[in-house]
C-alpha cells in the first residue's frame, strides 16, 4: 500500500476509516493541529486498533525560525523550542539538545519511525541547507549513542525553486549520501498559486523526480513524501515508498501559508471529486456537466473505480457527498490508481512505461471532453499532464531509464 493520511485540524473519525477501507497504510501525525492530551491519546490507541498500521510524526520544527508563526499547539509540547532565530543553530551543542528533545518525544511513544528535526530550505546553497545536514547526522549520533530502537527518517522541508540548480542539488545529495539512515522524510514546499496539480517548470520537476530517485534507488534509502497529491504518482514512479496527503487542500500541498502569519478571508472550497483517470480533483458540477453531455455513457471512464462512487453516479450534486465522504474517496482514488499503476512493478523503468502510458490516456479523456464542450476550470483542467510529461522524459533522458 502507498497512501499514508497526512493528519492536520478536524480528524474526526476519517483517518480509522480510511484504514478499515483499507485506502490508507497509515498516518502521519501533526502536533500542530491537535491538542497534546488527544494526540498522545490517538497515539497510544493507534496500534491496539490497527496492529499493522504505521504511525510517524512529523515534528514541526521547521515553525522554529520563523517569528511570529502559526504554531497552533506546537507550544505544548516538551520537545518544541518556540522561536528560535537561524544563529541560534550555529555549533553541535544547541543543535544536540534539540535533536535529542525531538527524538526522544518519539521514542518514548508508540511510533513506528524517529523523525528528526529539520528547518526549511529556500536554496541548496544557503545557510538553512547547511544547518539540515548538520540536523540529520546530528540525529544519527544521538540515535546512536541514546541506543534508540526505532528505524530513522531524516525530514527536509525543500521549496521548489531551489530545485532550478541541478548542481547545487546534486551537492546537496553527495553529502546528504554519506549520513547513515533507514530513510527520509521529505516536503516539497511549493509556490502558493492556489490548489492545482501543476508544475510551472518542467525542469524543476523532472530534478525532484532525479532528487527522490537518486535516495531511494540509487542510495536505498526508504523515501516517504508529504503534502502529496496525484503529482505524488510521479514521487512513487521515482521510487518513493509511500505519499501523505489530507482532507484540506493545504494539506495536500504544503506552502509557506501554513507557517507565516496568518492571512484571513477566503471561500470555503467547492466540492470536488478525485479522477484517477484524469489524474485531477475536478469539482462536482464538472462531474454534472459531464453526465448531462454527450458523454453520459461514457460517464464510468472518468471515475475512480472507489466504493464512493456509487453516490456520484447517478447526482454528482448529491448532498451525501460531504466533506468526510470526499476524503475518504480521494484517498481510494489516490490507492487505487497507485496500484493500478505500480503494483509488481519493482523496476523504475516499469514504473516510468506505465505512468506515461495513464498520462497519454489521461490527455485523450480531456481531449474527448473538450470535444464535448465539457468546461473546466483552471484548478480542474488538463494543464498539468504536459508538464508532467516534459518532466519524465527529461528525467528519463538525463537518468538514462
Amino acid at each position: 500500500m502507498y497512501i499514508l493520511a497526512q493528519h492536520g485540524w478536524g480528524k474526526s473519525d476519517k483517518i480509522e476509516r480510511g484504514i478499515r477501507d483499507k485506502s490508507l497504510v497509515g498516518v502521519m501525525m501533526s502536533p500542530k493541529d491537535e491538542r497534546i492530551e488527544k494526540f498522545e491519546t490517538f497515539v497510544s490507541e493507534f496500534h491496539p486498533k490497527f496492529e499493522e498500521a504505521k504511525i510517524l510524526m512529523d515534528p514541526q520544527f521547521y515553525h522554529v525560525p520563523f517569528q511570529n508563526s502559526k504554531d497552533g499547539n506546537l507550544g505544548d509540547y516538551p520537545y518544541y523550542p518556540g522561536y528560535h532565530n537561524i544563529s541560534a543553530f550555529r555549533g553541535s551543542k544547541n543543535t544536540r539538545g534539540f535533536v535529542k528533545d525531538v527524538l526522544l518525544y518519539q521514542e518514548e511513544r508508540d511510533f513506528n519511525y524517529l523523525t528528526s528535526p529539520t528547518i526549511h530550505i529556500s536554496s541548496f546553497s544557503s545557510r538553512e541547507a547547511q544547518i539540515t545536514l548538520d540536523f540529520a547526522q546530528e540525529s544519527v549520533d544521538v540515535r546512536g549513542e541514546n541506543e534508540f530502537n526505532k528505524p530513522l527518517l531524516i525530514s527536509f522541508a525543500i521549496h521548489e525553486n531551489a530545485f532550478l540548480d541541478k548542481r547545487l542539488m546534486e551537492n546537496f545529495l553527495d553529502e546528504l549520501s554519506m549520513i547513515e539512515a533507514h530513510g527520509i522524510y521529505l516536503i516539497i514546499s511549493r509556490n502558493p498559486t492556489g490548489y492545482h496539480q501543476k508544475y510551472d517548470d518542467p525542469s524543476k520537476l523532472a530534478n525532484i523526480l532525479a532528487f527522490i530517485y537518486s535516495l531511494s534507488e540509487i542510495n536505498q534509502f526508504e523515501v516517504i513524501v508529504g503534502f502529496a497529491d496525484f503529482c505524488g504518482m510521479l514521487y512513487l514512479a521515482a521510487g518513493a515508498t509511500h505519499i501523505a496527503t489530507g482532507w484540506s487542500q493545504g494539506l495536500r500541498r504544503f506552502t509557506l501559508d501554513r507557517i507565516a502569519p496568518e492571512i484571513t478571508g477566503g471561500r470555503r472550497p467547492r466540492p470536488r471529486y478525485s479522477s484517477g483517470p484524469l489524474f485531477n480533483s475536478i469539482l462536482t458540477s464538472e462531474l454534472d456537466s459531464i453526465l448531462t453531455s454527450r458523454l453520459k455513457n461514457q460517464f464510468d471512464q472518468f471515475l475512480s473505480q472507489t466504493t464512493y462512487d456509487h453516490l456520484i453516479r447517478s447526482n454528482p450534486l448529491n448532498p451525501a457527498w460531504d466533506e468526510a465522504t470526499s476524503t475518504l474517496h480521494h484517498w481510494m482514488a489516490l490507492e487505487n490508481t497507485a496500484q493500478s499503476l505500480f503494483s509488481g512493478k519493482d523496476d523504475v523503468t516499469e514504473r516510468f512505461d506505465s505512468m506515461e502510458s495513464a498520462i497519454s490516456n489521461a490527455i485523450g479523456l480531456y481531449t474527448i471532453l473538450d470535444k464535448a464542450y465539457v468546461q473546466f476550470d483552471s484548478k480542474s483542467n488538463s494543464n498539468h499532464l504536459e508538464g508532467w510529461g516534459d518532466a519524465i522524459r527529461e528525467f528519463r533522458l538525463d537518468a538514462s531509464i
